[in-house]
């Protein structure tokens, strides 16, 4: 609870957020459900080897897909995102695994949701 008698807001300190705003707002369009696992596949990943780039099983990297997958990788270094059965996203998605919303990220999804963010 804050309690004072002054007619404005002084701010103590401005600061950059580490996620743009917009991609902030894009988290419901990528989770449309809280408990939604977002598909990944290779074609997410920009970074190959060059025994990668090789197999003809591995598709290339998709433009529109790894933009997408940045956002995602911004999600992850402020913990709102997690990779499902993988330690890192760029296994997720070479092994075609999922992401999913972690607890703050399902707060937040829901915030951007109601139009308050």
């Amino acid at each position: 609870m804050f309690k004072t008698n002054v007619k404005t807001f002084v701010s103590l300190r401005k600061a950059t957020p580490p996620i743009p705003l917009a991609d902030l707002q894009a988290l419901s369009t990528h989770f449309p459900r809280a408990d939604y696992e977002f598909p990944l596949d290779p074609a997410y990943e920009p970074e190959r080897s060059e025994e990668q780039k090789a197999d003809l099983a591995i598709p290339p990297p998709d433009p529109l897909k790894t933009a997408v997958f940045a956002v995602l990788q911004k999600y992850v270094k402020v913990n709102l995102v997690r990779p499902v059965g993988e330690t890192h996203m760029w296994h997720a998605a070479m092994h075609s695994k999922s992401c999913e919303l972690t607890v703050l990220g399902e707060h937040y999804r829901k915030l951007v949701a109601s139009g308050l963010i």
